[in-house]
């Protein structure tokens, strides 16, 4: 791989920060960015739909996961609740028993990597219910009661329709809206994390007297930040089995890296390049990657940052061959690795019987490394991780004259 830079001063249109904000995070100085369900607004089982597709909050992929205790089961599972107005977001339920603390349903929301200044609110929690709201970032966990998130009860019934019990620990005395009357905020609890999170786990126990209960939790945003570096244009084209990325900034101030992202299957990325701005004010550049370690499939995007860590990306771009050669990591699975092993998913187009697997911790120091067989295809490694600390952690292969880029994983 190489990439060449070029200087210029430019005065092209500029690309402007799309956004979506449906509503304002309070959080945000400006607007915020609400998870945008529009894809599966009529979709029944949205979990799914959610890890098919591909979200992403803040530009971190999403992935959802639903597990039930004791006798409850999922009863819904769908956008829009209609005893609800003004709320985007997903109603979850349990059925089929109140056994209190003995019946529970915990869904978990990861995303790739922390994102600050998230917010959400949770509607329509029934009478009696209770829900545990944990987040965390890196495997630390955040508490409310430590200040790490803040808490706004939005009750239209009465003052004590919610309660806050601590250790992150919710209690409803709301009585139910009637079916099709809408009412935004009964029973609604709005939380905002002031820290960046990774993960966020809601509970839900079952503690009324009828046979299930039911939230929703509706705006789940994050804030829209405008870099300090503006975007001219970002293409990708192939030639002779090379990828040429080439883009151009208008202007850069208070920029810190293009970090370049590549993925094989449009979901897991992994940065295979940094390179240093090389403009400066009102002075852009002119910038050229080439990747020579081409998949079937290669799709490309610009990460964009900027001293203060605020991060934005660019369009994806996609490259197909029929000519690929090397070696590329499709991701590790599953990720957050919260048993004692995993997987690591990777093709090759060439035989390498000698190659090495290598990870490192955030301090960039080699945890582990042990030699690997490489087969042409598609290969899969078991990872054992039962002696690893909780935290964040890197991977890549490497072999004679050639290096895969670095994955990203995360030890629970």
């Amino acid at each position: 791989m190489k990439f060449f830079i070029h200087f210029s001063s430019i005065s092209a249109l500029v690309l402007f920060c799309s956004t979506f904000a449906l509503a304002q995070n309070p959080n945000c100085p400006d607007a915020s960015e609400i998870l945008d369900l529009s894809p599966i607004a009529t979709d029944t089982d949205a979990i799914a739909t959610i890890n098919g597709t591909g979200l992403t909050l803040g530009g971190e992929l999403l992935q959802v996961a639903i597990a039930f205790t004791g006798g409850a089961t999922q009863d819904e599972d769908a956008i829009n609740d209609d005893q609800l107005t003004g709320c985007t977001g997903l109603q979850l339920g349990v059925t089929g028993s109140t056994n209190g603390i003995n019946t529970s349903m915990t869904t978990t929301y990861t995303l790739s990597a922390p994102v600050a200044n998230i917010c959400f609110t949770l509607v329509d929690i029934d009478r009696n219910d209770e829900i545990i709201v944990n987040a965390s970032s890196g495997g630390v966990p955040c508490s409310i009661d430590a200040g790490d998130a803040a808490f706004t009860l939005l009750d239209q019934s009465s003052n004590s329709c919610i309660d806050y019990l601590g250790n992150n620990l919710f209690s409803s005395n709301c009585v139910p809206p009637e079916p099709n009357l809408n009412d935004t905020t009964r029973g609604a609890i709005e939380i905002c994390f002031n820290k960046p999170i990774d993960q966020l786990e809601l509970t839900f126990y079952d503690m009324g007297a009828t046979t299930g209960g039911s939230y929703t939790l509706c705006n789940f945003s994050t804030c829209v930040n405008a870099l300090p570096i503006e975007l001219a244009f970002f293409n990708v084209i192939e030639d002779d089995c090379r990828a040429d990325l080439v883009w151009r900034t208008v202007t850069e101030s208070n920029f810190s890296r293009f970090e370049v992202e590549k993925s094989t299957d449009g979901v897991y990325y992994t940065t295979i390049v940094t390179i240093n701005p090389q403009g400066n004010g009102s002075i852009g550049a002119d910038y050229d990657f080439a990747d020579e370690q081409l998949a079937a499939s290669n799709y490309y995007r610009l990460k964009m940052i900027d001293n203060d860590g605020f991060v934005e990306y660019s369009d994806i771009k996609i490259v197909t061959t029929d000519c690929s050669s090397g070696v590329s990591i499709s991701g590790v699975f599953p990720n957050p690795v919260r048993n004692t092993t995993s997987s690591v998913r990777f093709i090759s187009s060439i035989d390498d019987v000698d190659a090495t697997m290598v990870i490192t911790d955030v301090l960039s120091r080699v945890v582990t490394q042990q030699t690997i067989n490489v087969a042409e295809g598609q290969n899969f490694i078991n990872l054992d991780v039962s002696t690893f600390n909780s935290g964040i952690y890197y991977l890549f292969l490497e072999g004679n004259n050639w290096q895969t880029s670095t994955v990203k994983f995360v030890k629970q």
